[in-house]
């Protein structure tokens, strides 16, 4: 977050010190390769270099 979104960081630096409980009730993305396509192989990629590659960081 310090990284990628300083602005948001210097906001809220609270939010990179919380546990996992405020997780209860929340969505997420599944990646049905059948339904969605993958040309640049992001399902294979961990969150850091998914990242590294959207900002252009190789």
């Amino acid at each position: 977050m310090k990284k990628y979104h300083p602005g948001l960081y210097r906001k809220y630096p609270e939010m990179v010190y919380r546990d996992k409980t405020y997780l209860k009730r929340y969505n997420r993305m599944r990646w049905y390769k059948s339904i969605l396509s993958d040309p640049d192989g992001y399902r294979g990629m961990s969150a850091e270099k998914v990242l590294a590659d959207l900002f252009s960081e190789r």
